[in-house]
């Protein structure tokens, strides 16, 4: 589609108005230094409006750093005024796609924005350009769906803070919920295989008391951890899994601590530490010697000789 280059006041562009809006959650940096040292390479894609003003249609982060660098003028590539929504739909997502893989965040938008204005056979087309590779439709609708979470869950999913499988599953949820529940995976730096050990626990919880997922947040405890301001965010991950694992487990506290009541039998020295596997599941454990000369080595050699024969030491071992 021919354009035409021209350049344009920048208060003249219309930032608020989002409607093709599909990138999210870039790093800025590279672009800050681009404009520093080249300029503008690829000017924004506009429109022009009824009421003069020009209408983004790609190119919103480049046209927010001129901005924020004080620009006053921009160059712009305008569409013409044959240029429907569809068509300028086709190009916000050529042109973002074609500059760099998209994050999930916004494949969801690509794929939403050419579902909305684009015939199927035209959003089918699309789809390698989107996922990168050839992808089924079916799948690029479950990805669109994201576009419906909550907006504060956007961005962390953009930067990967929470993954695709479990944002897919937020989806299934009412807003509310998926709001709390995606606000708090997104602040605990964990593995996707243990973020979805927490919605599985929140979940079932929920389901075995007849309760919402937002009565199990509220549970006094549950809640104190929330809202704890430690700033180490691998220990607040560790305690709202091992709240959750207790709370789905009530026998686990107990088991807990019966193993604490063998371990303080055996009345181990303080060079020696006894790791149990997390929340007992396994059978391997760890013990942790500290010494610095031989002769405490000789001493460790005794103590590990008493633990063997101490009849604690089968309960602890559940042999």
């Amino acid at each position: 589609m021919d354009c035409k280059r021209i350049t344009s006041p920048i208060e003249r562009l219309d930032e608020a108005d989002t409607t093709f809006a599909v990138t999210i959650g870039q790093e800025q940096e590279a672009l800050d230094r681009s404009l520093a040292l080249v300029g503008l390479v690829h000017p924004p894609f506009v429109r022009q409006k009824a009421d003069n003003s020009f209408q983004v249609v790609s190119g919103f982060a480049r046209v927010a750093r001129c901005r924020e660098q004080g620009w006053s003028q921009i160059s712009v590539n305008l569409l013409p005024e044959s240029a429907d929504m569809a068509a300028c739909a086709c190009i916000a997502v050529a042109d973002n796609s074609g500059q760099r893989p998209l994050n999930p965040m916004e494949q969801a938008r690509a794929v939403a924005l050419l579902e909305r204005f684009c015939a199927p056979e035209n959003l089918e087309a699309f789809l390698p350009l989107v996922f990168g590779s050839p992808a089924p439709l079916p799948f690029a609708k479950k990805i669109a769906a994201l576009v419906k979470l909550p907006q504060s869950l956007h961005l962390p999913i953009a930067l990967g803070r929470i993954s695709l499988p479990v944002a897919q599953r937020l989806c299934q949820m009412p807003q509310n919920e998926a709001q709390a529940l995606g606000g708090l995976l997104a602040g605990l730096p964990l593995s996707v295989s243990k973020h979805k050990e927490i919605v599985d626990n929140i979940e079932q919880i929920a389901a075995r008391e007849e309760k919402s997922l937002l009565a199990v947040f509220d549970e006094p405890d549950f809640a104190a951890i929330l809202l704890e301001d430690n700033s180490d965010a691998n220990v607040k991950a560790s305690l709202v899994r091992q709240w959750l694992k207790i709370r789905r487990y009530p026998n686990l506290e107990k088991a807990m601590q019966e193993f604490d009541s063998h371990l303080a039998g055996l009345g181990l020295p303080p060079s020696i530490s006894w790791q149990p596997p997390p929340f007992l599941e396994g059978s391997t454990h760890r013990l942790v010697l500290r010494f610095e000369n031989r002769a405490e080595i000789e001493n460790l050699r005794d103590i590990l000789g008493q633990i063997l024969s101490h009849p604690a030491l089968g309960r602890l071992l559940d042999e």
